[in-house]
Order: structure tokens, then C-alpha cells, then sequence
């Protein structure tokens, strides 16, 4: 299934930074967008593969949380 997701990014000292907005634990540094891109691409697919599955659907819970910003 693919899922629409957001690339932030930024160019600090001729370097490409960015990070995925709503998974902010993905972050990367390269030199070219594209570099940039793929680097994260792969972190995601890197940090999907190794997610633990839960023992049992049943105990996976969510909960409604409010957050602030300024």
C-alpha cells in the first residue's frame, strides 16, 4: 500500500537536509535532492522491515491525544 508522506528539507553548508514531517525519527544528509530522497526512502524501508509484530492484534490499542503548538 503506499501512503502519501511529506519531505521537509533544507540546504545547510551545500548539503542537503531533510526529514520525513510525519516521522520525524527519519532524517537524512546528502549531497543532492535526489541523494537526499533515496537516503530516506531507504531509511523508511530499513525501519518498516524491522518493526516487531505484535503477538496479538488484539493487544495493539490507539488512543485520541491533543497536542499544542505555538
Amino acid at each position: 500500500m503506499k501512503k502519501p508522506y511529506t519531505l521537509v528539507y533544507w540546504e545547510d553548508d551545500g548539503k542537503f537536509v531533510g526529514r520525513i514531517r510525519e516521522l520525524p525519527a527519519i532524517s537524512a544528509q546528502e549531497s543532492t535532492l535526489e541523494e537526499l530522497e533515496e537516503s530516506l526512502k531507504s531509511a523508511y524501508k530499513t525501519l518498516i522491515t524491522n518493526l516487531p509484530e505484535p503477538k496479538s492484534i488484539k493487544l495493539v490499542q490507539t488512543k485520541s491525544i491533543t497536542l499544542f503548538s505555538k
